[in-house]
């Protein structure tokens, strides 16, 4: 099979929400591809996007894929630690599991934005009180072409 061909399938397969990218990591199911295939068996492929679209911008895109990798490894350590009967272990995976979510509380409110169709980041810092970050300008101007 030609790499092109390999390359626009599993294009086609992101663009429908059914697969993402981890740059140097490589591609894996989305967590809702039945959920989408579903919808898309019942209503077809264009009004399936219309109902459940997928994750829109690449930099949401990857940190909601690198937050789903790490919480899989996390839960893998927790299911070695009940398979060995090991309490300790088991708390400890617990721990860092609710710590990982605790610190990816504005992937949380930013995916949730996403679902109600804002999709703009979360300029708040939830650690301050939901306070303003402020915005980084530099001194330089913006060159329009014409």
């Amino acid at each position: 099979m030609a790499s092109m061909t390999v390359q626009r399938a599993l294009r086609d397969l992101q663009e429908r929400g059914l697969t993402y990218a981890v740059v140097g990591k490589g591609t894996y199911v989305h967590p809702q591809a039945a959920q989408r295939l579903d919808i898309e068996d019942s209503v077809g492929q264009d009004e399936a996007l219309e109902l459940n679209p997928p994750i829109g911008g690449r930099d949401l895109n990857r940190r909601m894929a690198e937050y789903i990798l790490e919480t899989d490894r996390i839960a893998a350590k927790l299911i070695k630690a009940f398979e060995a009967r090991d309490n300790d272990a088991a708390q400890r995976a617990v721990e860092e599991l609710e710590a990982y979510k605790k610190a990816n509380k504005r992937l949380a409110a930013d995916l949730a934005r996403h679902e109600a169709g804002t999709d703009q980041p979360d300029r708040t810092n939830p650690d301050n009180g939901g306070e303003a970050k402020p915005v980084k300008r530099t001194g330089r101007t913006r060159k329009t072409t014409r």
